[in-house]
């Protein structure tokens, strides 16, 4: 327990799970998460974990005929 500010950066997916997990999100989806946690009420904050998009990331490779000097 902290009797302070507690700032929680665990990155743009994991940051609105530990927030919801805690309680801390649209109250009426939460409800309907069950949720175990010992707490009396949510705290409404009907943003959280809304709007995330997957962005892809695809990696290329390209093979030259030729030695190129990628430090220019």
């Amino acid at each position: 327990m902290s009797n302070k500010e507690v700032i929680l950066c665990a990155g743009a997916i994991h940051s609105p799970v530990l927030l919801m997990r805690s309680g801390i999100g649209d109250e009426s989806q939460l409800r309907k998460l069950d949720l175990n946690t010992n707490y009396k009420s949510f705290h409404n904050l009907p943003g959280v974990g809304k709007k995330l998009k997957d962005h892809l990331v695809i990696p290329r490779a390209f093979l030259t005929s030729s030695q190129v000097d990628c430090c220019q």
